[in-house]
């Protein structure tokens, strides 16, 4: 009888150890927001953000960022692309200074050297805003922030996206995305 407590109580500490880690790992995993002025989620995105006009890249408001965030990686993506999904803008090692609110894109993107940017779908490292076919619908865009676990991310050169994907996957803390549509007259 005594043997059948002692392994109980062993299973119960057991569980109560899987449930703390659970709970101290994921429980900020759906408290990210991102947010920006210059668009609301899911509507059309303004022409001055895309090739037909100045070609800037929108503002963003990153808050509650996760307690172990190091650092933060964004992917901006058209899968709506004629050929395939066209990568707008891809970025990793974005330093934050705490966990407090963050604010990215606020001034001009080429001036931002802490910035590590990879080569996106124009074979450029710099933002590539939205430009679909004229005789295209309406596209969707994705904004994809990532909350990381680790200051600096190594990759090879000339690494793609699935490889900045696979190498993020157990250091990913949170992540979240923002909508926006664009359409060319």
């Amino acid at each position: 009888m005594s043997i059948l407590i002692i392994w109980f109580g062993v299973l119960l500490l057991m569980l109560w150890v899987i449930v703390y880690v659970a709970i101290s790992k994921y429980s900020l995993i759906w408290n990210l927001i991102v947010t920006s002025k210059d668009f609301l989620n899911n509507w059309f995105l303004d022409s001055k953000f895309t090739c037909d006009w100045l070609n800037l890249i929108p503002e963003i408001e990153i808050k509650n960022l996760p307690v172990n965030t190091k650092s933060l990686a964004i992917i901006i993506e058209d899968p709506d692309a004629p050929k395939s999904t066209w990568v707008h803008f891809i970025a990793w090692n974005i330093k934050i200074e705490s966990i407090k609110d963050v604010i990215l894109f606020k001034d001009n993107i080429e001036e931002i050297n802490w910035l590590i940017r990879w080569i996106n779908s124009a074979n450029e490292l710099s933002w590539h805003g939205p430009c679909p076919p004229k005789w295209h619908w309406v596209h969707i865009y994705y904004f994809k922030v990532y909350a990381l676990n680790k200051e600096k991310i190594n990759l090879k050169e000339w690494s793609n996206k699935e490889d900045f994907l696979e190498e993020i996957k157990w250091i990913d803390l949170s992540y979240w995305e923002l909508i926006w549509k664009y359409k060319r007259d």
